[in-house]
């Protein structure tokens, strides 16, 4: 019956997720790699995308709602769009501190790279609540909550990696 359609439709968008996870992680990791050629630079930009996932799935519970079949497909999509913005804001660090030293390097990447991050995230926002026409409830959610994990993502990366930054700097490349 319906119940059990819904337990086994559960489960396999539960397993789909961690496909999808696995994938996610693997091809950021990946990328990070190829752009960065740091262990550090990449550990700093892996865990801001992995705490951007975890944030857009926590707002999930903590606005009242449950995750569907479709929201299942949100974490790797904020994922991959924090590791976008992580590796671009990385590059103004590296460039900023080639330019002008280390010192406030972390300050000059967030100011130079505010802009078109913060362009890149509203657009993409839009395209995402843009969803929300839509006459199905898992879709209008998952534009919803996509929305809010793009944005929420940024704000992990401007808080974040400027710390990291600043912490453990690092030589210009």
């Amino acid at each position: 019956g319906p119940a059990v359609d819904n337990v086994s439709m559960d489960e396999e968008a539960e397993r789909t997720m961690f496909r999808l996870a696995g994938i996610a992680l693997s091809i950021g990791l990946v990328l990070s790699w190829f752009c960065l050629r740091s262990f550090r630079l990449v550990a700093m930009v892996f865990f801001a995308g992995i705490y951007a996932l975890a944030l857009s799935v926590a707002i999930v519970p903590l606005t009242g709602n449950t995750m569907n079949a479709i929201l299942m497909t949100m974490p790797p999509l904020v994922y991959v769009a924090a590791i976008s913005a992580a590796i671009h804001l990385t590059n103004y660090y590296r460039d900023s501190a080639a330019e002008h030293g280390l010192v406030g390097a972390a300050e000059r990447a967030l100011r130079h790279g505010a802009l078109p991050l913060g362009l890149a995230t509203a657009t993409t926002a839009i395209g995402l609540v843009s969803l929300c026409t839509s006459e199905l409830v898992p879709i209008q959610m998952f534009g919803t909550f996509s929305a809010i994990g793009v944005v929420a993502s940024l704000l992990v990366l401007c808080l974040f990696l400027p710390a990291c930054f600043a912490v453990w700097p690092l030589p210009a490349v």
